[in-house]
């Protein structure tokens, strides 16, 4: 009689139950915006690299509030989840000993809080300067830009999530390694902008040190 060698199954690197409500409720708000708001994802991914479409959305207002926070909660949803996924995969000792899923939500409260915060910032700055000086502007171009970052992790984290830890790891450093680029395209799209509206120079480096590349740098020293 024939045997057969049995080969252990895989296990996955990531998957718990919880995660598959928050891809779901994520494909659901997406699903849900493209309906009530035919045409607007096509116009988010377009005009996201190009400077004259994303002004001219911004002059006509084409993106209604409640869409954008729609997109905004999916863009919480998974960063946080890339961020819990990097602590899992590359450091799993800095894991707190409290349950996954309040771990997972603290990390998406805590990007939507950090982002919701820089946007009151921009704000406050441009009411105690008496003038825009094309922080409005950058503002929309920051949320604009996440939101489309948060599309594009959807997929990625899924494949994280449900795929094992070879696979993951690539992914993953895809993932991590795109929302970098998008950081620093929107660093780079804000001084020309802000040049273009004759801001000086050193108001610019002095706004990128205290409000973009300070926290990245607290942050890193606290996980180091």
């Amino acid at each position: 009689m024939r045997e057969f060698t049995p080969i252990p199954r895989q296990e996955l690197l990531l998957a718990e139950d919880w995660m598959f409500f928050v891809f779901l409720l994520c494909i659901l708000l997406i699903t849900w915006s493209r309906f009530s708001e035919p045409g607007q994802l096509r116009r988010m991914l377009n005009s996201a690299f190009n400077i004259r479409l994303m002004r001219q959305e911004m002059r006509e207002e084409t993106q209604h509030r409640y869409t954008r926070i729609i997109y905004l909660i999916v863009f919480s949803f998974m960063a946080g989840m890339c961020i819990y996924a990097t602590v899992r995969l590359a450091a799993p000792s800095l894991a707190p000993d409290i349950d996954p899923a309040l771990f997972y939500l603290v990390l998406s409260a805590s990007v939507g809080l950090i982002y919701l915060g820089k946007s009151l910032v921009v704000r406050l700055i441009s009411h105690v300067a008496a003038g825009d000086f094309s922080l409005s502007e950058y503002l929309y171009s920051l949320l604009h830009l996440n939101q489309v970052a948060g599309i594009l992790l959807l997929p990625m984290m899924l494949v994280v999530a449900y795929s094992d830890q070879k696979t993951a790891s690539v992914v993953l450093t895809s993932a991590a390694g795109m929302l970098g680029l998008t950081l620093l395209y929107r660093w780079f799209r804000g001084v020309i902008s802000a040049l273009g509206n004759g801001v000086p120079m050193f108001y610019i480096f002095f706004y990128l040190c205290t409000l973009e590349i300070l926290p990245l740098l607290v942050i890193a020293k606290a996980i180091r």
